[in-house]
């Protein structure tokens, strides 16, 4: 039985001898090229791309570590502090008190109370209420509205009841709303392209300075602010 098996074996290798190694040759070419060949290219490919990713990442810190050699360090300490002093990033009530006591002073009216709202008073922004009591002429009262408006702090009258005091003079309830606006927690990834102050931030940043410069000598003798700082070089 086993010899008649072997036979019929012999036969069919004798009968597709031609045919067997070929395709014997083609499955393991197949199982070679799927199990090492492929691996080892993708392995290649991956390898590449994770360097060229890391190249690419070299190159921006290079770039930053550049841009930041030639930065003007100073300017941009006045451009910070200038910027938080009309947008601070938290409740000055101090800064308040004595910018109220100084454009009341310079419009002519006289201070008579002077409350905080805590609470936020304007949809989806950060703020607190400002209740004023003032007394003087309406022409004063005109003066210091327009010098609240037109201040570097960034405030806004919301509204205004004026009673009679006499003797030409009134009395005005004065509810100001000041603004707000935490600093940002982080300026991006390490890898990120470094911020730039646009043509408006400066813009606005000059707006800010005339203001300032427009409110006088000893008025507001411009914002100081202390800001943490880190390393000198932020890539060592």
């Amino acid at each position: 039985m086993k010899s008649m098996k072997k036979l019929k074996l012999l036969q069919f290798y004798q009968n597709y001898k031609l045919i067997i190694f070929p395709v014997l040759v083609g499955l393991a070419s197949l199982i070679l090229i799927g199990f090492v060949i492929l691996p080892q290219i993708f392995g290649i490919l991956g390898a590449r791309k994770n360097l060229n990713e890391e190249q690419e990442k070299l190159n921006i810190l290079e770039a930053k570590a550049d841009e930041l050699t030639y930065l003007d360090a100073k300017d941009l300490d006045q451009k910070l502090s200038l910027a938080l002093y009309g947008l601070p990033s938290e409740k000055d009530f101090t800064v308040i008190i004595d910018t109220m006591r100084q454009l009341t002073a310079l419009s002519g009216v006289s201070m008579v109370s002077l409350k905080f709202n805590p609470r936020n008073t304007v949809a989806k922004a950060s703020s607190f209420g400002i209740n004023i009591s003032v007394l003087g002429s309406k022409e004063n009262l005109d003066s210091f509205m327009d010098a609240v408006e037109q201040s570097p702090r960034t405030m806004k009258i919301v509204s205004v009841e004026v009673f009679p005091s006499g003797a030409g003079a009134v009395s005005a309830e004065v509810a100001i709303e000041a603004y707000y606006s935490a600093t940002p927690k982080s300026l991006g990834s390490v890898d990120a392209p470094l911020p730039k102050i646009s043509e408006q931030d400066e813009t606005l940043l000059g707006e800010l300075q005339a203001s300032l410069a427009a409110a006088g000598p000893g008025v507001i003798s411009g914002p100081t602010v202390d800001v943490p700082r880190g390393k000198a070089n932020p890539f060592e």
